[in-house]
């Protein structure tokens, strides 16, 4: 008799977590989405904020566009969502948890042969702070604020120089896997070999020193400073083992920067197609993918992305093409492709129903409420 009143009691606990699960369930499938704010193509949001569903015939595209208002004092973040490991992080609980009105994907990102850990394979400068310096893209180009608020899209000047013990400065280049000058870098396997570079092994001790970590090598296991063929004798003697070496940015525009982010190409300058679209780099831009840009108007700035759905994408020059045709005189390319991400009343728009984190992403471009004292877009 109590073996059997066991075996009733267990089947009952064993129900009712079944009728538990079940019950949660539909209220993920069922009742959640139900709370979340329906997207009928147009939102008003807080600050002026609007973000709206637009189809326009020519190019033949369908997108979602946020207008954000310049001069109401709304603040703009670039946020390297994964600083302390060479990953991918979601976007939508970076925004929910920094408060953002919209959200969008950052610029093009590469995780690995990276310095920076986490960093993207472009600039990055968020509040003042520079997270990456250079882009090794000729067309390189970014959205950036100065200190006074002012917004541009266009090249910026970070510039790099490494600080000697002697005083002696010399131009460098920060997570950059080619180049002809001084890089600090830590490139893919065998790559800077077959380029003909000199490794100097460096470690990091502080947010912008290093100490010398050994002789020249052909075994680098972690930052290193290269220099295309080979380390001169007088930079060696002034740069011995356990010496520290000092990075500064050294660029036109390295103390007026309050952010950066981008790597391109441009979309649209003075209000045309971008002469940099007339040849295109890659099959990647011409190709009918999910895209992300930013644009300028003389009132708005202006965040963008198609839908990740079949038969939705565009080229460059179509996505160019559409900012102009919403009244943007200056554009720029964000990361594409899966990265594509498009964040705003707390879920993603531009993907599946019901998605409220979006894909995993390098970077994003946050727009955040007024706050006393910090700096607003202009």
């Amino acid at each position: 008799m109590v073996l059997e009143r066991t075996r009733r009691a267990r089947l009952a606990v064993l129900l009712a977590l079944l009728a538990v699960t079940a019950g949660w369930g539909a209220w993920v499938r069922v009742v959640e989405p139900l709370r979340r704010p329906r997207f009928d193509g147009w939102w008003a949001l807080a600050h002026g904020v609007t973000v709206e569903r637009v189809g326009l015939p020519e190019p033949e595209v369908t997108l979602l566009v946020a207008r954000v208002p310049r001069g109401a004092g709304l603040r703009l973040r670039a946020v390297l969502l994964s600083p302390d490991r060479a990953d991918l992080d979601l976007l939508g609980p970076a925004a929910r948890s920094a408060g953002a009105l919209v959200a969008v994907n950052g610029d093009y990102h590469r995780l690995t042969g990276s310095f920076c850990l986490g960093a993207p394979f472009s600039t990055l400068v968020d509040r003042g702070e520079a997270r990456v310096v250079g882009a090794p893209f000729s067309y390189g180009c970014a959205l950036w604020l100065d200190r006074e608020g002012v917004t541009r899209i266009g090249h910026v000047d970070l510039g790099a120089a490494l600080r000697l013990p002697s005083g002696r400065t010399l131009p460098v280049q920060v997570d950059v896997e080619t180049g002809d000058d001084l890089l600090i870098t830590r490139p893919p396997a065998g790559v800077w070999r077959a380029d003909g570079f000199a490794a100097l092994p460096l470690e990091r001790t502080g947010a912008a020193t290093f100490r010398v970590a050994g002789l020249p090598t052909t075994d680098l296991r972690g930052p290193a400073l290269l220099r295309r063929g080979g380390l001169d004798a007088a930079f060696l003697a002034d740069a011995a083992p356990r010496t520290t070496l000092t990075f500064e940015r050294a660029g036109a525009d390295a103390d007026r920067v309050w952010l950066a982010l981008g790597t391109g190409p441009r979309l649209l300058e003075a209000g045309e197609v971008a002469a940099v679209l007339d040849a295109p780099e890659s099959p990647g831009w011409t190709a009918r993918v999910a895209r992300t840009a930013v644009g300028l108007t003389p009132t708005h700035l202006v965040l963008a992305s198609t839908y990740q759905l079949p038969g939705h994408g565009a080229s460059l020059v179509d996505l160019a093409l559409a900012l102009k045709a919403l009244g943007c005189t200056d554009a720029l390319n964000l990361d594409g492709g899966p990265s594509s991400t498009f964040w705003a009343g707390g879920r993603v728009l531009n993907g599946d129903d019901g998605d409220d984190e979006g894909a995993a992403v390098g970077t994003a471009l946050l727009v955040l409420p007024p706050a006393a004292g910090e700096l607003g877009l202009r």
